[in-house]
């Protein structure tokens, strides 16, 4: 070994002829191509007559692959070790295009690059795999999607809550309800309850008389009331259950159900509080016994089965409101756009996009991207709305360490190699 030959350590070595370190390590334990010698603890050194060596095998082996993500980190001076403790967790996969990046860990690159976010978003661009979702973007422009806040399109129930300054979910927790059966209620797809009525009135803070016209509203207009040809005047004072009054009115259960036009077995189960007693059919039980309404919720309260609401009334329904609707969801609704919408054009299930919009979840950017061209806004509109809903995430970046870091030039220590081994040599590679 001549005194004034130099080496050079593997990194080094793996910059100048564009092979990942990691690379020559696996060549060097199958045989293939070894370095010029190995120290006392293991640092492997290789000698500028070696860069010939391995051109000839370059074909044969996996060469480094320079993604247009790593050469902007390159172009910037910064090592993947280097970034890697910065945003705390590993990028080879994210910028090898193997895993999908999300919005926050875009965001963090643009605050280590200091460079436009649209750069970095255009970087990983190029390397995201395809996304199995199916968008259909076309279908969602042309599709009339009027927004559910439009008094047109708001049914009189919903507009009770609102003004009352509740949101469906808030509802539903309150009431042990599903949003899609309150939504039903609303909507009129679902017969209300008299007992969803009664809870309801102690929510909103109406009286029963306003809520049962406002879902009565809902009805087909064709179905109108019942006619029943002899009225039965009953004496409802004294009266504890629904079976005593109908032994006041001296008529068979049968009879009743074929009036009321339901089954027996479901006048049975109304009467002793197996089934909850549509709106309808108190309102029908009302004529046909010829009380009042309000007889009949005292009738039949004490089956209800629906949770005790005494303290709703005490609850400050404007931070309810607010607590409840994020700033995703708010763009959401604006937009007029359901969850179950987003996932017939876009192909984000329900679950997901729940978690994305209350911050539960890191939203990709692949999903962010096609919220914003499905919205009809811009990224950065939505970057805005996400991020004020973000949480503490288990990835925890810290900048701080940005300082220590010592930024490199790629380019200049490559260049500056192969010029050394140019005049040493007399000859490039």
């Amino acid at each position: 070994m001549s005194d004034n030959q130099e080496f050079y350590l593997i990194n080094a070595f793996a910059d100048a002829v564009g092979i990942a370190a990691q690379n020559l390590r696996r060549l060097d334990r199958r045989g293939v191509f070894k370095p010029h010698h190995v120290d006392e603890k293991g640092r492997r050194y290789y000698s500028r007559e070696q860069i010939a060596e391995v051109e000839k095998i370059r074909d044969k082996i996996n060469p480094r692959k320079i993604t247009p993500p790593v050469e902007l980190r390159e172009r910037l001076g910064y090592g993947r070790k280097d970034i890697s403790k910065v945003v705390g967790c590993g990028i080879e996969n994210y910028e090898r295009g193997i895993t999908n990046p999300s919005l926050e860990f875009i965001e963090d690159l643009t605050k280590i690059y200091e460079v436009p976010f649209a750069e970095v978003q255009t970087a990983f661009d190029a390397v995201r795999k395809p996304s199995t979702r199916k968008t259909d973007f076309e279908n969602a422009k042309a599709e009339v999607m009027p927004n559910r806040w439009d008094k047109e399109t708001m049914t009189e129930p919903m507009r009770i809550r609102n003004e009352a300054g509740f949101t469906r979910p808030f509802v539903c927790d309150l009431l042990d309800l599903t949003e899609h059966t309150l939504f039903g209620y609303e909507k009129g797809d679902i017969p209300v309850t008299l007992e969803v009525i009664e809870a309801l009135t102690k929510i909103y803070d109406v009286s029963f008389i306003v809520l049962q016209k406002a879902f009565d509203s809902l009805r087909d207009s064709q179905e109108g009331k019942k006619n029943f040809n002899n009225i039965i005047a009953v004496q409802s004072q004294g009266v504890s259950t629904p079976a005593e009054l109908r032994f006041q009115s001296k008529l068979t259960a049968n009879q009743i159900s074929e009036a009321l036009e339901i089954t027996l077995a479901a006048l049975t189960r109304y009467e002793n509080g197996s089934w909850p007693v549509p709106l309808k059919v108190a309102e029908d039980m009302a004529a046909l016994y010829n009380i009042s309404i309000n007889e009949i919720r005292k009738i039949f309260a004490p089956l209800s089965k629906m949770p005790e609401l005494e303290d709703v009334k005490y609850l400050d329904r404007v931070s309810i409101w607010e607590k409840s609707i994020t700033q995703p969801m708010a763009l959401r609704q604006r937009i007029g756009f359901s969850r179950q919408q987003v996932y017939k054009f876009i192909g984000v299930g329900h679950a997901a996009l729940t978690r994305y919009e209350k911050g539960e979840s890191e939203i990709p950017l692949d999903v962010a991207e096609d919220l914003a061209k499905l919205y009809n806004v811009t990224i950065d509109e939505i970057r805005k709305v996400f991020a004020s809903v973000r949480r503490p995430r288990q990835r925890k970046p810290n900048f701080d360490l940005l300082t220590n870091i010592r930024r490199k030039d790629f380019k200049k220590l490559t260049e500056e190699f192969r010029q050394k081994y140019k005049q040493t040599t007399n000859n490039d590679f």
